[in-house]
């Protein structure tokens, strides 16, 4: 199982921008594996002095170049890292639909019910950029759906929560009487545009 996701997560680090001439294209070719993808908003080091990318979903996401497993060479250079700011990475976090730390409640829904949800609860939508939530069941259950690329149907029974993952079109239904609300949350830094 460890060599599987070792093997995904190499695979998704072969994949480079076109006309990338540190990654050979064929590499490229032979990973097919999409994932939520997510815009680099800024690097800073961590306590290592590894490079880090700021995603616009909350999440980050290391840089090293450490060749043979991970040919970077512009993580090393400010202006090559700059020039990487905007392009997409796929996010493992959100694809695991992990919490990201620094997010802070904005707004919260009214409690709803069988009879009082909101038909577009019910109906695809998504939440914008950088904008997470919580479905917090109190009584009763709900299915909830998100659609791909992560591709999942939970079953929310109270007392408990799901994580509404940014920009990823999900749905509720209603599994009998049930009540909840929806909480908000964004990070405390906006994302730059």
């Amino acid at each position: 199982m460890s060599y599987a996701v070792d093997a995904m997560f190499v695979c998704r680090e072969l994949r480079a921008p076109p006309g990338d001439p540190h990654v050979a294209r064929n590499a490229r070719a032979a990973c097919s594996i999409t994932g939520v993808r997510r815009r680099i908003i800024q690097f800073h080091q961590d306590e290592s002095g590894d490079w880090v990318a700021a995603l616009d979903c909350g999440h980050v996401q290391h840089m090293r170049h450490r060749p043979p497993f991970f040919v970077r060479p512009w993580v090393e250079d400010a202006v090559g890292r700059q020039a990487r700011i905007g392009t997409q990475l796929d996010c493992v976090r959100c694809d695991r639909m992990e919490w990201p730390d620094g997010v802070v409640p904005y707004r919260r829904t009214p409690e709803f019910g069988q009879d009082t949800v909101p038909r577009g609860l019910t109906s695809c939508h998504a939440t914008k950029t950088g904008v997470w939530a919580r479905i917090h069941v109190l009584e009763g259950m709900l299915q909830y759906h998100v659609e791909a690329p992560v591709g999942r149907c939970l079953t929310v029974a109270a007392p408990s929560t799901a994580i509404v993952v940014p920009e990823l079109r999900h749905r509720v239904e209603m599994q009998g009487p049930v009540r909840f609300y929806v909480e908000f949350h964004r990070p405390r830094v906006k994302p730059a545009a």
